[in-house]
């Protein structure tokens, strides 16, 4: 059973299966927290890329539970999938931004984030990518995290990007 969830947590999905559970959750986010407002933005030539599984994910699970859920009044997660070149490679570029609490309520810099998810995140990037990947969190200026993992633009088998 442990060799089957951590084969799971290794073997790509689609981008769009993740995207879909990610609008999911937040869907239910939503019908319990009303005030939540949130927008997923992906354009439909990287829906079939290959991202692994539970990382996208763990980033908004930890933007609802430590930024938006302590906030009072209206708060709002953006994700967002893009691509950019770095050199020469082509790169796939997601960001989880709230207008949460932050930590601690700094605003501006990095900060490197220590709990257990984002430990995962940042050794499962480090197993599958080498240093081709990386995770990294900046407070936003007006408030909240912006989450970010970087890793190769990769388009599953069959599919092109």
């Amino acid at each position: 059973m442990r060799l089957s969830l951590l084969a799971s947590q290794v073997e790509p999905h689609f981008l769009f299966n993740t995207l879909y559970g990610v609008r999911a959750y937040l869907g239910v986010i939503h019908s319990r927290l009303p005030r939540l407002a949130f927008r997923v933005d992906c354009a439909d030539d990287l829906r079939h890329c290959a991202i692994p599984p539970l990382m996208l994910i763990s980033l908004v699970e930890n933007a609802v539970t430590h930024g938006i859920e302590p906030k009072k009044g209206a708060v709002e997660i953006v994700v967002n999938v893009a691509r950019r070149q770095s050199e020469g490679q082509q790169q796939l570029l997601l960001t989880v931004a709230d207008d949460g609490v932050g930590f601690g309520g700094s605003t501006g810099g990095n900060t490197s984030g220590s709990g257990i998810g984002l430990s995962n995140i940042r050794e499962r990037l480090q197993h599958l990518y080498g240093g081709q990947a990386s995770l990294s969190l900046t407070t936003r200026d007006g408030g909240g995290l912006q989450a970010g993992i970087v890793l190769p633009l990769q388009a599953l088998p069959g599919k092109d990007h």
